[in-house]
């Protein structure tokens, strides 16, 4: 353990701020004050050494720069920038804010009228019977330290009278004012800053000491006395009202100055990627080059209306937007934001065969951290040429156009949106597998005898916690359904949530897929359709399923029942019918 760490751990800690904690300590037999600037989880690492170390070396030249001009502040003890601990003089006092009457700073204010002028009374009588202080004098003491600070051209930052204390000299028991907590201090020689310096303190007062307002003309009077000439100025900016409109403004400007800085210090802020114009190009780079060299990137591309009428041309000229997602797809590889540092993808577009080109191009340059993936092929309201189905050709079903376990072997969480169900399911091996999400939402086109190839697509994901399957147009599955003998086995999904089944126009599919899940750790269950009325045959056999078991099939059915429920039973379980 190094000695400020030592030292830390044997100090007793007396307050804490969202900056840093405030110990107390002793060197030798002097009490010492320690105050430790700690690590910032929220901030960059690199980033925040730097501003830790910057922060306490300039806390440490301000108080220097004070002490030198005759300033009254806590002396220093000692300076370990790398750790970020201050050791300063301990001052053992009475903080001006508690003896005006404002109470310790975090202390609640208490509602009853009475007690709050007793306690204002008791604090007047510290002032004068332990400091021999009027108010009138308190105020004099403040406006001439405030002054030779100033005349140091050291601007405080945070003027409050809860950082400045009262102590009584131990050689003369003259009473003095200690500025303290110097750790928004910095130096300035502008008429401006120490202008704003005084404004911020006399908004104090009007805030935490209201019954002493009317005496801050004393401080600017004992500040002006000691300025000297250099008050003349400073007085005229801070009657100014332009300019006191102008301190929020540039206290604005300042604030986001310095949130630049850190957003462009933190790479994490710069990974999400959206594309939604032909012309990102050159936003693109700049984001990848703000999010470092081993970001991972959260890409979302929508080559929708918006990017077609920047790219000219139309939302059915399909040759067009596979050309695009090609290039694309070399554009990211080019700026060093290829595939291989994608953590999810999110793809829309207008037309299927852009979708099935960048499946390709990914099969050739696969994305091992990929995690999430999304691709919905929606078609337009206006365009009467779409078709999901359009462009499948034997190859589509092939290697070459499946998100293979090779190009994406971390996928978890998978979402379909108008992808074409042959697609999905006409294959002799599954599509997906490992995920532990999976969304799928039917267009048009409900395959025939398509529940064994959602046995097979369950069966390849076991470990499946949440599942939403969602077939909005079904109007002719009932026809080509399975005979409930032949349905195929439930698959075990044990470690299941989330389960939410919507038919369409069409119940039995819902009472289908429900019959081959076994969920025993569902915590919530949806089930839609639109229509359904209550003597629906699917309808009470889902019930009996959800309540027995026993899958909604015949009494020949070659299915051996389940002896208990094939769901747990919970309060978060919805039933829909869609008018």
């Amino acid at each position: 353990m190094s000695t400020t760490a030592a030292l830390l751990d044997s100090a007793q800690l007396i307050a804490q701020g969202a900056e840093a904690r405030v110990y107390k300590t002793t060197l030798g037999s002097s009490p010492v004050l320690l105050k430790h600037r700690f690590p910032k989880q929220y901030r960059n690492s690199a980033l925040d050494v730097s501003l830790t170390k910057q922060r306490v070396s300039g806390e440490a030249r301000a108080l220097l720069r004070c002490l030198r001009f005759g300033v009254s502040v806590p002396g220093i003890r000692f300076v370990h920038a790398d750790t970020g601990v201050l050791g300063i003089e301990w001052i053992e006092g009475t903080s001006v804010r508690k003896v005006l009457g404002g109470g310790a700073e975090g202390e609640e204010e208490l509602d009853v009228a009475e007690e709050e002028i007793e306690d204002e009374e008791a604090e007047m009588d510290e002032l004068k019977d332990v400091y021999g202080l009027t108010q009138e004098g308190l105020m004099t003491l403040i406006g001439e330290e405030i002054a030779k600070m100033h005349k140091s051209d050291i601007i405080h930052g945070d003027l409050t009278t809860s950082n400045m204390m009262l102590r009584q000299d131990t050689k003369n028991k003259e009473t003095q004012l200690v500025l303290i907590d110097f750790g928004l201090s910095y130096n300035s020689v502008l008429v401006e800053d120490k202008a704003v310096d005084l404004y911020v303190l006399e908004r104090a007062f009007a805030s935490t000491h209201p019954q002493s307002e009317g005496m801050f003309s004393q401080v600017l009077e004992a500040y002006g006395r000691v300025s000297g000439p250099a008050w003349k100025n400073i007085k005229r900016r801070l009657d100014d009202e332009v300019f006191m409109y102008q301190i929020i403004s540039r206290s604005f400007q300042q604030v986001c100055s310095q949130w630049m800085k850190v957003a462009l210090a933190n790479h994490a802020l710069w990974t999400h990627i959206h594309i939604v114009e032909h012309f990102d190009d050159d936003n693109v780079a700049l984001w990848v080059s703000r999010a470092g060299p081993d970001a991972l990137f959260d890409i979302e591309i929508d080559m929708l209306e918006p990017y077609c009428g920047v790219a000219f041309f139309d939302i059915t000229d399909w040759q067009e937007q596979v050309s695009h997602i090609g290039r694309i797809f070399k554009f990211f590889s080019s700026v060093k934001a290829g595939p291989q540092r994608w953590r999810s993808l999110s793809l829309s577009v207008l037309q299927p065969e852009p979708m099935y080109k960048f499946i390709q191009l990914l099969n050739k340059h696969p994305a091992p951290n990929l995690s999430h993936l999304y691709l919905c092929s929606e078609p337009d309201r206006s365009d009467d040429e779409f078709h999901k189905e359009r462009c499948l050709t034997d190859a589509h079903y092939c290697k070459g156009y499946s998100p293979s376990e090779h190009a994406v072997p971390n996928l978890r969480h998978a979402e379909f949106t108008y992808v074409s169900w042959r697609y999905i399911f006409d294959r002799p091996k599954p599509l997906l597998s490992g995920l532990v999400k999976l969304k799928l939402s039917a267009g048009t086109v409900i395959p025939e005898l398509v529940l064994p190839n959602i046995q097979i697509l369950l069966l390849a994901n076991p470990n499946l916690r949440w599942l939403r399957i969602n077939a909005e147009f079904a109007y002719d599955y009932e026809f080509d359904r399975l005979p409930d003998e032949k349905c195929p086995k439930p698959v075990l999904l044990s470690s299941l949530k989330f389960l939410s089944l919507e038919g369409g126009d069409n119940i039995s599919l819902v009472s289908d897929i429900l019959s081959i899940i076994t969920a025993p750790s569902l915590d919530g269950l949806m089930l839609g359709s639109h229509g359904v009325s209550n003597d629906d045959e699917f309808v009470s056999k889902i019930f009996n399923y959800l309540a027995t078991g026993q899958p909604p099939m015949t009494e020949n059915s070659a299915i051996a029942s389940i002896n208990k429920s094939a769901f747990r039973f919970s309060a978060n379980w919805i039933l829909q019918a869609y008018p």
